[in-house]
């Protein structure tokens, strides 16, 4: 993204919702949005199903009585990674307000970082 800024004809920098200073403050937080995207999605898919996985093939051959009851856990688990991600996704809304209000507040108290 910072290399398509890069690339960008000097007049867009003139805008106001493109000021120095917003352009850093997008970038910080479309690192957070990627790396939760990645990460977050990535294991709630990944820890249920290998679990799933190992419940239903080595769990069944070796203890079967460990398996059932992982089977039957299995619907919670998946219930509290869900819950997590609801959770994580509200707080991440509520930080990217509050860093998008204090780039603002520090825009209008010092203007030199403004080019």
């Amino acid at each position: 993204m910072l290399s398509k800024i890069l690339t960008f004809e000097v007049e867009w920098f003139d805008k106001d919702e493109n000021s120095s200073c917003l352009i850093c403050s997008r970038l910080a937080k479309d690192v957070n949005t990627v790396k939760s995207l990645v990460g977050d999605n990535l294991s709630l898919i990944v820890q249920p199903l290998s679990a799933v996985t190992i419940a239903w093939t080595i769990g069944l051959v070796i203890a079967w009585r460990l398996a059932v009851v992982i089977i039957v856990v299995q619907p919670l688990i998946i219930t509290c990674f869900y819950i997590k991600r609801v959770l994580l996704k509200g707080m991440s809304r509520k930080a990217i307000k509050a860093q998008d209000k204090s780039t603002k507040l520090a825009l209008k108290l010092c203007p030199i970082f403004e080019l």
